[in-house]
């Protein structure tokens, strides 16, 4: 005579399609992300995938690499400073 009665009363349908809408809002946004480094470039603040694929005009290209230059110099400076 016991039945197996749910304590909570979950609606477990409910919940996993909670659940399932969450994990597709989360591939979404890193699905757009991954776009986003890839065709746009800022792939840890670089034109890596830009400069190999040729997307990026020459005129950015120089700009880049000279911010980079810069930055690299910066650090070396940094570095033999405190030697």
């Amino acid at each position: 005579m016991a039945k197996n009665k749910n304590k909570l009363n979950i609606n477990w349908d409910w919940i996993i399609f909670i659940i399932s809408c969450l994990l597709l809002v989360v591939w979404f946004i890193l699905f757009f992300v991954y776009l986003w480094c890839c065709f746009c470039g800022c792939v840890f603040g670089y034109n890596i995938w830009a400069f190999k694929h040729g997307i990026v005009n020459e005129k950015i290209k120089k700009i880049l690499i000279i911010l980079i230059k810069i930055r690299k110099e910066k650090q070396n400076e940094g570095k033999y400073e405190s030697l």
